[in-house]
């Protein structure tokens, strides 16, 4: 996998939108889409940079992998792009003296169908810089299927997700951070959802299944499903398992500091998470 560092995206970026008009065309809707969110979280078109994507045609239902070293990630659909685009926002989080965090910051995407339709982005610090700096991620793909995050100090983000998902935030020795998920489809694979601190949040349509369990050091762990199914609960404060519709699947949540909530609900894309 080959990797560009960011300064040199916008170079990039004016040669690859020079041999192709469809990206163009792209980049103007997500523009567009962006703004129609209001979302004051996510960093602005003109703050970031656009990441190149590397390899195979990525186009059409995409499962998605983040290797982050630190920051927000946000993965979100959207009806009005055929192919996935990856943005950046590089941020100094201690001490860098003068050097820019942009240069500190190694970005890579890259896409293959060798296992399906994939898109690996991973960020990398400079050698003695990886707890100075972070990067905010933000992406953007036609539909998601499976996802899989690792970051720490940030919050993450993945709407419309139909498969598998596998997030972790924070580790032993770095701080963690809350994570919103909100299935687009009835949710039958397996959920895993860990963070050293933080609310974790699930959101998933009825027809969704799993066996459930939720965790919660310090803070409130619960489930409300009032429209489907549910059986063998065992609840108190921090803890809560059960199975919802007989499902097999797993799904587990688990944070130190913070509460755990997983919701069953018409349109959970819509959904805006409370603490």
């Amino acid at each position: 996998m080959s990797r560009q560092t960011l300064p040199f995206f916008n170079q990039s970026f004016r040669r690859f939108a020079s041999g192709s008009a469809g990206f163009g065309i792209v980049a103007a809707s997500l523009v567009a889409a962006i703004a129609l969110t209001g979302c004051s979280t996510m960093p602005s078109w003109q703050e970031s940079k656009i990441v190149p994507i590397e390899g195979e045609e990525a186009a059409g239902p995409i499962s998605v992998r983040v290797d982050n070293v630190a920051g927000d990630v946000r993965v979100r659909t959207s009806r009005d792009i055929t192919r996935p685009v990856v943005n950046v926002r590089p941020r100094a989080t201690g001490d860098i003296g003068r050097s820019d965090p942009e240069s500190l910051v190694t970005m890579s995407a890259h896409s293959s169908t060798s296992q399906g339709l994939v898109l690996q982005i991973v960020a990398v610090a400079e050698p003695g810089y990886e707890n100075l700096v972070a990067a905010d991620i933000d992406v953007w793909v036609p539909a998601l299927v499976d996802i899989q995050v690792r970051t720490s100090a940030g919050r993450v983000q993945a709407v419309g997700a139909t498969g598998a998902v596998d997030i972790e935030v924070g580790t032993s020795s770095t701080p963690g951070g809350s994570i919103d998920v909100r299935a687009a489809d009835e949710l039958v694979e397996s959920v895993r959802l860990i963070t050293t601190d933080g609310n974790i949040h699930l959101a998933m349509p009825p027809g969704s299944t799993g066996a459930i369990e939720l965790t919660s050091l310090d803070g409130n762990a619960e489930v409300r499903a009032a429209s489907s199914p549910v059986s063998r609960v065992t609840a108190s404060k921090g803890r809560w398992s059960g199975i919802i519709a007989q499902g097999r699947n797993a799904i587990q949540a688990t944070t130190n500091e913070g509460n755990v909530r997983v919701i069953v609900m018409p349109d959970p894309v819509s959904y805006m998470p409370s603490k």
